[in-house]
C-alpha cells in the first residue's frame, strides 16, 4: 500500500469523483475515529488499481480503515474487533482477499451505528499484554 499524504486524501475525497452522500459518510467515520481518543494518527494510502483510504491508528497499532468507493457508491469500513453480527448492522459484509470482514456503508445512518464500534476498537488498540520473562 502507497502512503499519500491526508491533503491529497481530502481533496480526492472533495472532488467531483465522490458524491455527497458519500463525503457525508467519511465524515461521520473519521469524526468518530479523531473523537476516540488521544493519540489518535490518520494515515491517507492510495493502492493499484486507483483505490485508496485513510487508516487510523492509536500509537502504532490501527484500530480502523475506511476506503471510499466513488464508482460503487459506498465506503469499505474496517473496524478492527467487530465481529460480523456487529458490522452486518451497518450494512454487507464484505471480505476481503486476506479474508477480513470488512461492511459497505451505504449511508450516514449506517455509518453512525459504526461509531460505538470505532470507540471500542480505539480503547482495545491502547491494551498490551505484558510479556513475563
Amino acid at each position: 500500500m502507497a502512503e499519500m499524504s491526508v491533503k491529497d486524501f481530502e481533496e480526492r475525497l472533495n472532488s467531483s469523483e465522490c458524491s455527497q452522500e458519500l463525503r457525508d459518510i467519511v465524515a461521520i467515520l473519521r469524526q468518530a475515529a479523531r473523537g476516540a481518543g488521544e493519540d489518535v494518527e490518520p494515515r491517507a494510502h492510495s493502492t493499484q488499481g486507483s483505490g485508496w483510504g485513510i487508516t487510523y491508528k492509536r500509537g502504532t497499532r490501527v484500530f480502523c480503515q475506511f476506503d471510499p468507493k466513488p464508482t460503487a457508491l459506498h465506503v469499505g469500513a474496517d473496524v478492527r474487533g467487530a465481529d460480523e453480527a456487529e458490522l452486518q448492522k451497518a450494512g454487507r459484509l464484505h471480505r476481503r482477499k486476506n479474508g477480513k470482514p470488512w461492511v459497505h456503508v451505504e449511508d450516514a445512518n449506517a455509518a453512525k451505528k459504526l461509531v460505538p464500534l470505532i470507540h471500542r476498537a480505539y480503547e482495545q488498540a491502547g491494551i498490551t499484554i505484558a510479556r513475563h520473562k
